[in-house]
């Protein structure tokens, strides 16, 4: 992905029900549960700082960037504002599920 496409994605111009699946619910699910492995890995061999920054610090910041992608991508959308607002609700829940576990 190149820097205007991340630049396109984080305005809200990019297509919002690609955004939610492709970011929020597949790459979102990937980024978590390998950081999620590696939290445990490093919990495991006893290395509790570079599990939570592993755990944590890393993943934070893309689950905020994909959460405003969505939330501008639904501003912009054209269909029913309903499937806008249920894409945000269920980003910010996914996230913090994600963030969280």
């Amino acid at each position: 992905m190149n820097t205007e496409a991340i630049l396109r994605l984080w305005r809200g111009e990019h297509d919002l029900h690609d955004t939610f699946w492709r970011y929020v619910i597949v790459i979102g699910l990937i980024v978590n549960m390998t950081s999620s492995i590696a939290f445990i890995a490093l919990i495991t061999n006893e290395m509790p700082i570079a599990a939570l920054f592993v755990g944590y610090v890393l993943t934070i910041p893309y689950n905020v960037f994909v959460l405003v992608a969505v939330w501008r991508s639904a501003n912009a959308y054209q269909g029913m504002k309903t499937t806008a607002e249920f894409m945000r609700i269920v980003s910010l829940a996914w996230l913090a599920l994600l963030t969280l576990t």
